[in-house]
């Protein structure tokens, strides 16, 4: 995964200053992916959730939204560039709820199953090809580690 981190981390926003500037999508994601927190509470669990939903059930994501991720603030749908950098951002978040133990399973599946729908949603929108596969066997890996 850190091959793909690496190489996702040229499409992140530099210098991220989430949630200062707002709950800007790509913000949220860049921060996860360089700070990887070790708690995944407060903030952070209420934009994970927020993205979830709009992954898996509007199958849309906007560029950014208010302070509870309710009404896009910015209503230009996330660039297809930008699918692969979320998708590694819930698988790597639900690799951080699976480490915190098993009263974090459930949050976990949650996550991977939000991954697995954004990895698809990257291939329908043409997202850049080299990172559909990774980010595939990484999800169908972090799936089997948790259902352990």
């Amino acid at each position: 995964m850190d091959a793909l981190l690496a190489s996702l981390d040229a499409r992140l926003p530099a210098g991220s200053d989430w949630p200062a500037r707002g709950n800007v999508t790509m913000d949220l994601v860049a921060h996860l992916l360089r700070r990887r927190p070790r708690c995944l509470d407060g903030p952070w669990r209420a934009g994970l959730d927020a993205l979830c939903r709009k992954v898996d059930v509007l199958r849309e994501v906007r560029v950014a939204y208010d302070e509870r991720w309710e009404k896009a603030t910015d209503r230009r749908p996330l660039p297809p560039e930008d699918w692969p950098g979320l998708a590694a951002a819930l698988l790597s978040a639900a690799e951080l709820s699976r480490a915190a133990g098993a009263e974090e399973r459930g949050r976990s599946l949650k996550l991977l199953n939000s991954a697995h729908n954004a990895i698809d949603l990257c291939a329908q929108r043409g997202s850049p090809s080299p990172w559909l596969d990774p980010l595939r066997e990484r999800a169908s890996r972090a799936l089997r580690e948790t259902l352990g």
